[in-house]
């Protein structure tokens, strides 16, 4: 886990905690997204799946602000485990990527992949601050 110094959440934040949950079981583009993260004053955690994302939510589901899961990944995929996730915790901020076009499931956002860092960080302040498609 990377932590970083306090930084100012945006307009109409309700949550304390800074902390995502980054879910791809692209190794490099985990690190990617927590750099990016990283210098925009998040703190991260990493899973390279779904089953693991869960056991994190499942331990950490107080602590975690939102999860951004790729949609497909291999032994549990993002779609199954945000269904798991909301089960645990049904307010659970949840922003699936993709790189194929489709329809979010209900109470997530979604983010085209490739992405650039404004567009994850807009959408990461929208989940955030409890804006839902």
């Amino acid at each position: 886990m990377t932590t970083h110094p306090p930084h100012t959440d945006p307009p109409g934040s309700r949550r304390r905690s800074r902390l995502v949950l980054v879910v791809d079981d692209e190794a490099a583009l985990r690190r990617s997204l927590t750099l990016m993260l990283s210098d925009a004053g998040f703190e991260t955690i990493e899973a390279e799946d779904g089953t693991l994302a869960l056991d994190l939510v499942r331990a950490m589901r107080d602590e975690i602000a939102v999860v951004v899961l790729d949609v497909a990944m291999p032994n549990m995929d993002g779609i199954e485990a945000a269904r798991r996730i909301r089960e645990l915790r049904a307010e659970m901020p949840i922003v699936l990527m993709s790189g194929y076009p489709q329809e979010p499931i209900a109470g997530t956002l979604a983010l085209a992949k490739p992405f650039d860092p404004e567009t994850l960080l807009r959408i990461l302040y929208r989940a955030i601050g409890g804006v839902s498609r």
